[in-house]
């Protein structure tokens, strides 16, 4: 990446330092505590800080430190990194084990990681005009110019 680029993405991160993402947003009322997904999931705290996206670094410490009562998932996502989402997926299942009610509520889109995401969820509620989008698995295979493609080598 060009040096120059990398600075100006630095240059334009908020002045307090955090994140954009809306992990911070964690509030706890009374026995429920709700933190919003609203933003790509990456798979680096950098990626995060430099863009305000979503990653577990965040998302994890967020949903581990709630012990108890019911855990509202807010969801406006459009998905992303596939081991994040393992990770916060993880997350979400030990506090279900730790006896945490999961609902995940859709806000606007869950598509892609985010709906592997809610797969967790005890309860999924839509609003009104949302989507969730579920997708085949993608892949990609790369090689040098000794890979033969449809043919197996003997």
């Amino acid at each position: 990446m060009n040096l120059k680029l990398l600075q100006l993405l630095l240059d334009n991160r908020r002045p307090d330092g955090k994140a954009r993402s809306r992990v911070e947003a964690a509030a706890k009322d009374g026995d429920e505590t709700t933190i919003y997904l609203y933003d790509p999931i990456v798979g680096s705290r950098m990626l995060a800080d430099l863009f305000g996206y979503v990653c577990a670094q965040e998302m994890v410490p967020a949903i581990d430190g709630v012990k108890d009562g019911t855990l509202v998932l807010r969801v406006n996502c459009p998905g992303g990194d596939v081991f994040a989402m393992q990770a916060i997926m993880n997350a979400l299942r030990a506090a279900s084990d730790r006896g945490v009610k999961l609902v995940g509520q859709v806000d606007g889109v869950a598509a892609s990681a985010a709906t592997g995401i809610l797969a967790v969820c005890d309860e999924v509620v839509m609003g009104a005009g949302t989507q969730y989008m579920i997708h085949n698995s993608q892949g990609m295979a790369i090689g040098d110019k000794n890979e033969q493609i449809g043919r197996a080598h003997v």
